[in-house]
């Protein structure tokens, strides 16, 4: 293309071939030039991101919360995370008040067993919205505790933990079942035992996980 816009001008032949090297050196300078700002602007733009990904990370480490003196996770005098997500419970009402020391260990084993078998017993200032997954380490901690007790305390859970007085009862692999076959306390359905046998089924499915997390001995 530069020879034939060169011969129409009236360029003689004899200088075609230094027309044509000198054409070519101009079109690689520009392609060289061209690429040159193409690698310059690729370069800004490769700064200008890294620039941003530094001061977005400068952001959030600036907003991100401090822990609160006393409240760091796993260290004396703070809460443990679960503790900080769990609910309150009569339990831990409990365990407070006899951390401070408002309470001894005799009234704190009667108060977990008012909240576990009566809990219309229970005080006002230890009643918890929440609740416990499960009553069996408590009960094993009341149970574990009956021989260091009083007499008379003793006695008032001993009574709290008879086994109820119903009608009748059966007996699966680990456990004694009691209900009623009439009255206000009628188990559901009878005499259709459905409901009195899937009770008895759920009660042997909870017993392997029980004795793994809270073996006797």
């Amino acid at each position: 293309m530069c020879y034939d816009i060169l011969w129409r001008r009236g360029l003689h032949p004899e200088h075609e071939d230094a027309a044509r090297e000198a054409g070519m050196r101009r079109a690689i300078t520009a392609r060289g030039r061209m690429n040159d700002d193409s690698w310059k602007g690729k370069s800004r733009m490769k700064t200008f991101w890294i620039g941003l990904a530094a001061t977005v990370a400068a952001g959030l480490l600036t907003l991100a919360p401090s822990p609160c003196p006393g409240h760091e996770a796993g260290t004396a005098g703070g809460p443990s995370p679960v503790e900080l997500a769990a609910p309150d419970t009569p339990r831990l009402a409990i365990e407070r008040a006899r951390a401070e020391g408002r309470i001894g260990f005799e009234e704190e084993i009667l108060l977990k067993a008012y909240s576990l078998y009566a809990p219309e017993k229970l005080p006002a200032e230890y009643r918890r919205p929440g609740h416990e997954k499960c009553g069996t380490p408590i009960a094993r901690e009341i149970e574990g505790a009956l021989a260091a007790l009083p007499a008379d305390v003793a006695a008032e859970i001993v009574k709290m933990r008879a086994r109820p007085v119903c009608d009748t009862y059966f007996e699966t692999t680990h456990f004694r079942i009691h209900y009623d076959t009439s009255g206000d306390d009628m188990i559901l359905g009878w005499p259709d035992p459905t409901y009195r046998d899937a009770v008895g089924v759920s009660a042997e499915n909870s017993w392997t996980p029980v004795r793994k997390w809270f073996p006797c001995g």
